[in-house]
């Protein structure tokens, strides 16, 4: 008859068994790219609006970080609030350095009327 009894347990295979390979992926938290943007481009606006002299700099920075301000309040609508106060941050930061010409040009103005 056969060695081969339903009760005993076999013996393993000599040879080493394949490996399973487990793959995991990464899943990358939502970010807000403009608010990010927006809060730079606010920081950049500020910094030369703080000197006088270099007030003619602050313009282009400051436009971008409103327009990347707005863009980032709306997308971090869409991502459960994510970015919304570098968002805000930067609509701020970029208003500033506008008043601050505004406030300029028409102190000038004042002073240059009143020595005529």
């Amino acid at each position: 008859m056969s060695d081969l009894n339903p009760h005993q347990p076999q013996q393993q295979p000599m040879y080493p068994t394949a490996y399973q390979v487990v793959y995991q992926q990464v899943v990358r938290p939502p970010s807000n790219g403009m608010a990010v943007a927006a809060l730079i481009c606010g920081i950049l606006g500020v910094l030369p609006a703080l000197t006088i002299i270099l007030i003619f700099l602050s313009p282009i920075p400051a436009i971008l970080a409103i327009i990347f301000g707005f863009v980032g309040l709306n997308t971090s609508k869409r991502v459960n609030g994510l970015g919304r106060g570098m968002a805000l941050w930067g609509i701020c930061l970029g208003f500033t350095p506008l008043v601050l010409g505004m406030l300029v040009l028409i102190l000038s103005a004042i002073g240059s009327a009143a020595n005529r």
